[in-house]
Formats: structure tokens, sequence, C-alpha cells
């Protein structure tokens, strides 16, 4: 009765692997049969109120990566955390060798920048059924930390996180992604106080010289556009406190309270001594 026992769940333990096995391999040749996935992606600066923002490039640059998440429609994720390079033209796979095909059934989001976190991460962060891509994203969203040092654009712009739900054409089996900023932009104006007016052209004013305090870790470094005001991205709601150079006294606290809205600008001023 025994052997009888173990030949039958043998036999079960087979046949459930068989039909894995078999299911599988349908998965994959209906994949086979899809169009391979186009993606396009909107910067927000046409939507957003940085678009007026003087001197601060508000556009993707060459090399630049998303991270696409595609969701079949019962909510389960079909592709995690797959990279597309902007390439100056168009946004392809980073690595060619992973496939992403296009389905009408499914749902697709996207973040920039794009950073390596394995799927346990995800698996463990995001709820896939969620329709909002700020509820999709909101664990990634809340703990994002802006670079300190935002002195170059590389920093400045890994500093930049959006996200946005893609729209799908199926004539093109294409998905467009718009996103949105989920950080606040700080601007700084520097006043003279010898001549009482503000420095349009601060070209001249290193960031690292004029906003660094050597003995405070983490000290907020802005990005210096060369024209009229410093920025500085970071987290919405959240004060932070920069150290700029005095030429009288040495480093000087400024705190900023930043607005709570995403994507607001702050704007707010330093003025030296003299």
């Amino acid at each position: 009765m025994r052997i009888m026992n173990k030949i039958y769940y043998l036999v079960m333990s087979m046949t459930v692997i068989l039909l894995a096995a078999c299911s599988q391999d349908e998965m994959e040749q209906k994949e086979e049969t899809l169009p391979e996935l186009r993606v396009m992606v909107n910067h927000p600066s046409s939507i957003s109120t940085r678009a007026s923002v003087n001197g601060l490039a508000t556009t993707f640059e060459s090399g630049d990566k998303i991270g696409v998440f595609v969701i079949d429609e019962i909510g389960d994720p079909m592709k995690i955390n797959v990279a597309y390079r902007y390439n100056g033209t168009n946004w392809v796979l980073d690595d060619p060798s992973e496939k992403v095909y296009y389905s009408p059934n499914c749902s697709y989001y996207a973040y920039y920048p794009y950073v390596e976190r394995d799927n346990n991460y995800w698996d463990n962060t995001i709820v896939y059924y969620m329709d909002n891509p700020n509820d999709f994203f909101e664990y990634f969203i809340s703990e994002w930390v802006p670079e300190y040092d935002q002195s170059t654009l590389e920093n400045f712009n890994a500093s930049d996180l959006m996200v946005g739900e893609g729209t799908d054409n199926s004539e093109t089996a294409s998905v467009a992604f718009t996103l949105n900023h989920q950080m606040g932009l700080v601007r700084i104006a520097y006043y003279d106080g010898r001549v009482q007016q503000y420095v349009e052209d601060i070209s001249g004013l290193d960031s690292k010289t004029y906003f660094y305090n050597k003995d405070v870790n983490n000290c907020p470094v802005p990005y210096n556009t060369g024209n009229h005001y410093f920025y500085y991205i970071a987290k919405p709601g959240v004060p932070i406190e920069f150290w700029y150079m005095d030429t009288m006294t040495g480093p000087r606290p400024s705190t900023i309270n930043v607005d709570e809205d995403k994507g607001f600008i702050t704007t707010t001023e330093v003025s030296p001594s003299f």
C-alpha cells in the first residue's frame, strides 16, 4: 500500500511539473507573437512650473535612464525595473537582450532616474495593482534622498525624482510616459549689499566656495546655472539648512522652509556682508 502511495505521489508530482513547463512554454510563445515595446518619455518641463526656470536645462540628456514596470490586467508584474536609456534621439533598452513586449492589456509605470534594486526590494515596497503612479511608487518616493552636493548637473539631475504612468498606443505598440516631479525646487538669489542689487551673472560664483561649511556633514551645495539663480532639489515640506560664505564672518547658516507641493519652486535669497 505504501509503495502504491509513493508511486501515486510521484506521478502527480511529475504531472504538475509538466503542466507548469507547458504553461511557461505557452507564455513564452504568446510573448513572442507580441510586438516589442516602443518607449517615449515626455519631460515635465512642458507642464511644470519649472518650465519658466531661467538658465536651467529641463530636458533629458543622452545617457539618462528610466526604470519601467509592466503590470498585467490582474495586477501581477510582467517586467520589473527594466532600464531604458536615452541615446539622444530615442529611448532604447539598456540591455538589448532583455526583451519587453507590448500588450494593450497591460499597465506601464516608469520613474527617473534609474537606480539598481533587486526584485525583492520592489516586491516588498510596491503594490502592483495601484492605478495611480504616486501610489504605485509611494514607498520609493518617501525614502528618496536627493544628493547633498548638487554643484554638478549630473548630481542635480540625479536628485530630480519623477514618476508617471504610460499612455499606450496599440497601433504603434508604444507607450508614452509623462513624468511628474516628486521633489521640490529651491531657487536662491544672491544679493550684493555693496551695490544694493541682485547679482544677475553668477557664473563667477563657485557653488562649493559660496555654499559650504567644511565642519558640517552633508552640507547642501546648490547648482549654479550661471544666470540669476542657484538651484537645489529638496524633499517637499522638509526644511533644509544651507551654509553660505559671508566675506566678513565666514560660513553662515540659512534655514529654508521648502514648500510642501511637489514640483513647486521655493524662492529665497542670501545676502553676505561686505
